[in-house]
């Protein structure tokens, strides 16, 4: 599907930004809605009863078929008598509130199921709450005026683009931009070139395409022009996995190749889901990369699997001799952090040098984590989500051993857009705020920032102003700050 500057029909949308300097570029492309048989079929077993049927059978006669009330309070206004928070929505359906009139279900509901519940309250009432509320859409050209920041959006590509997945600068002013169909090309003077890059990889189908792109940080020295990118690599029986590689831009020929990472293709997964990835320098001559679990649950827990994975590696590939697991018989060394789904995000935080990973978890539970060395991020043994089908997959959202989840990004449908984290944060970020994209219910991104207050576990604090795209089939953007003051 070609780009365009605005469609007359709504369409749901993902953004990717990308910050240079004061400028942030905007990838504003066609989400892909697919079924939930799509997702169903990548399931981890299910511990229980598929939740709208849950619903219905045990809730619906008092709260109402939409949740908006009925001889019981509503569940989608946020107005909770006993407590909004996950724990005590599950309080209140195990152990009930019989003053109230409300039964305890924990006889006809198992823990998981009760989980289950939890989410799907949460969802639907996102998905009121969005419904009733008035987004902003700001114009290209126009000064707006944020809680922490001004700012103004400028058209940089209107047509031609076809799904584009990630942007790198080069020092001349030109921009590289991956599409996921294994294209890379070139934006200069704000004209797409004709002719994409020569020598690209062959990539995978589905979400396995050319993936992302970042140049080397001593880029302008001399033989240090190495430009890298992650696709999704096929074997040749036709199996999938990500893979990394690095190479020279010569007169629009990708030349001088070298394989950053790749996986024994007895590893390779079929299917064209999650493949991750993101790639990130820390300024130390390490790389950081991720690679999603290709929707083959359990291997996320083994170390000697690929996937599900965030490396760390040398620029060359080359593996640190202080990595967590280069020393354990049969790991992989180059693996840093594991247990992860279909990590998509990350971005070391200016303020306190954390690796910050944002994940796509199953339905309502994508995750932002902050990423500590060797530690296991629970999938799917942990989650805050269940399965794409309604059925819950566990009660447990922490276990002893793993993981540093800080924040779940709220609950969403199974129509999930791809949302990732900047590559930087804004400039406006106080204490610990970071920016970051996520899907709300149906699917309908918007720009979403929370901060790391005080709370206990440093849980991400209070709501934003937040902006959505409702009204356009994709364009590349630029959020340009402005001088502080009246405008």
């Amino acid at each position: 599907m070609s780009m365009q500057l605005i469609s007359m029909q709504p369409i749901t949308t993902w953004w990717m930004p990308v910050k240079l300097s004061n400028v942030w570029l905007v990838v504003c492309g066609p989400a892909i809605i697919l079924p939930a048989s799509y997702f169903a079929q990548q399931n981890p077993p299910s511990q229980g009863r598929e939740v709208t049927k849950l619903y219905t059978g045990n809730c619906a006669g008092c709260h109402g078929a939409d949740m908006s009330g009925g001889s019981a309070s509503s569940l989608a206004d946020a107005a909770w008598r006993f407590g909004g928070d996950d724990a005590s929505i599950a309080n209140s359906i195990r152990d009930g509130h019989p003053d109230a009139g409300m039964p305890a279900m924990r006889q006809v509901l198992n823990d998981a199921e009760i989980r289950a519940l939890v989410i799907y309250i949460h969802e639907r009432g996102k998905a009121f709450e969005q419904a009733h509320t008035k987004y902003n859409a700001p114009t290209p050209g126009t000064i707006v005026q944020s809680e922490k920041e001004s700012f103004k959006l400028e058209s940089v590509m209107e047509t031609g683009l076809h799904e584009p997945w990630a942007i790198a600068f080069l020092p001349d002013g030109r921009m590289l931009v991956t599409e996921r169909a294994g294209r890379l090309r070139i934006i200069e003077a704000g004209r797409l070139l004709p002719e994409p890059v020569h020598g690209m990889p062959a990539v995978y189908g589905g979400e396995g395409g050319l993936l992302d792109v970042t140049l080397h940080p001593n880029y302008s020295h001399p033989g240090s022009d190495w430009i890298y990118l992650s696709y999704g690599d096929k074997s040749p029986d036709g199996q999938g996995m990500t893979a990394v590689i690095r190479g020279r831009l010569r007169d629009g020929v990708f030349l001088d190749q070298q394989q950053i990472f790749k996986a024994d293709v007895a590893h390779y997964r079929a299917g064209g889901q999650r493949f991750g990835s993101r790639l990130l320098f820390d300024g130390k001559g390490h790389l950081f990369f991720s690679v999603g679990d290709r929707a083959h649950p359990g291997d996320e827990q083994d170390l000697s699997c690929p996937n599900g994975k965030v490396y760390r590696v040398y620029d060359d590939g080359g593996i640190p001799k202080d990595n967590p697991f280069v020393d354990r018989p049969g790991a992989l060394p180059g693996i840093w952090t594991y247990g992860h789904r279909n990590p998509q995000g990350l971005v070391f935080s200016p303020i306190t040098g954390e690796l910050w990973e944002a994940e796509h978890g199953p339905r309502g539970g994508d995750e932002l984590n902050i990423l500590h060395r060797g530690h296991n991020y629970g999938w799917p043994v942990i989650t805050y989500g269940m399965n794409y089908d309604g059925t819950p997959i566990t009660p447990h959202t922490a276990q002893q051993g793993h993981g540093s989840t800080r924040h779940v990004l709220g609950s969403f449908n199974r129509h999930q857009p791809y949302h990732l984290l900047y590559r930087q944060p804004l400039p406006a970020m106080d204490e610990q705020s970071l920016s970051g994209l996520i899907g709300g219910a149906r699917a309908t991104p918007f720009s979403h920032r929370r901060r790391l207050g005080d709370a206990p576990g440093n849980s991400l604090q209070g709501d934003w102003p937040r902006a959505r795209c409702s009204e356009c089939t994709g364009r590349l953007l630029v959020y340009r700050a402005q001088p502080a003051g009246p405008h």
